[in-house]
């Protein structure tokens, strides 16, 4: 799962305004970006508080080694691509 699939299927689980990227991959309208902005990832844990603390757990022990915010976007993403 690419980084634009990842970004639209968490802004699709919170119904965030979500336009993506054109066939060549360049930005055409996202200002929703939780792979990047800690305050939209933590809006996005607000709406999944024990998949956010799963995800911490099994983070911790990695610290810096492992982005959380990748993490916890790709667990959010595989819940609504189940859907």
């Amino acid at each position: 799962m690419n980084d634009p699939e990842m970004t639209r299927l968490c802004a699709e689980a919170i119904d965030e305004p979500y336009i993506g990227f054109d066939a060549k991959g360049h930005k055409v309208y996202c200002e929703y970006d939780p792979l990047h902005d800690d305050a939209q990832l933590m809006a996005l844990g607000r709406e999944y508080p024990e998949l956010f603390a799963e995800a911490v757990t099994k983070w911790a022990p990695y610290g810096l080694g492992v982005d959380l915010n990748r993490m916890f976007c790709k667990c959010v993403a595989k819940m609504q691509e189940a859907k």
